[in-house]
């Protein structure tokens, strides 16, 4: 028998004019759990409002999905009677691999590439 469900997820931003904070909160059913996330900006980039609630909602949402995976491990662990270990995900396992040395980008340097998001106008170099 095949059932359906649906779990939501709100993003709750709280924002002073450096910092930004998320909270995310997925309701699972009968059960919630919590995520959350901070973004800082640096006082020399621009002051751009989304980039720093992207990283944060990002951050939160990292951390929403360790918590339930968490969670789920200590459940397995619970009717099974051993330690259970998930095995890293291809995004997980990319982002353990040493980087390749790159030069330092600031954020004027990715405006100058993407545009301002909150008028989408490019910089010329």
């Amino acid at each position: 028998m095949t059932t359906n469900q649906v779990w939501s997820i709100e993003v709750f931003l709280t924002e002073d004019p450096d910092r930004t904070r998320a909270d995310a909160v997925l309701q699972a059913g009968d059960g919630q759990f919590r995520g959350f996330g901070r973004a800082k900006r640096d006082p020399a980039d621009p002051d751009v409002p989304r980039i720093g609630e992207e990283v944060a909602t990002a951050r939160a949402l990292s951390d929403l999905s360790n918590r339930l995976l968490h969670a789920a491990a200590e459940a397995i662990e619970a009717f099974e009677g051993r330690t259970v270990t998930f095995p890293a995900s291809r995004l997980q396992q990319r982002a353990v691999r040493p980087r390749r040395e790159r030069p330092a980008r600031t954020w004027r340097g990715y405006l100058d590439e993407v545009g301002d998001p909150a008028t989408g106008v490019t910089e010329a170099p």
